[in-house]
């Protein structure tokens, strides 16, 4: 795997822009510090269905507000 290239820095500008809820934030912040789907799932205590979901929606976030910010990256995929 990839080392992700989403740090606190990130996290936290792109927070304040887009307005995460805090599984939205817990899903972002475990993704990047590469934890799998699985463990997503069980210390979630989500489904994994249920995480994709929010995966998506992240994504469609971070699209919406990356042009609002220097200090966000044009290519990121979460």
């Amino acid at each position: 795997m990839d080392k992700s290239r989403i740090n606190r820095v990130i996290v936290d500008e792109f927070d304040r822009l887009a307005f995460l809820t805090d599984l939205e934030k817990s899903v972002l912040v475990t993704r990047a510090a590469g934890k799998s789907l699985k463990w997503q799932e069980m210390n979630l205590h989500v489904s994994q269905a249920t995480i994709s979901r929010i995966v998506k929606r992240i994504q469609k976030k971070y699209e919406a507000v990356k042009e609002f910010s220097a200090m966000l990256p044009d290519d990121l995929e979460i």
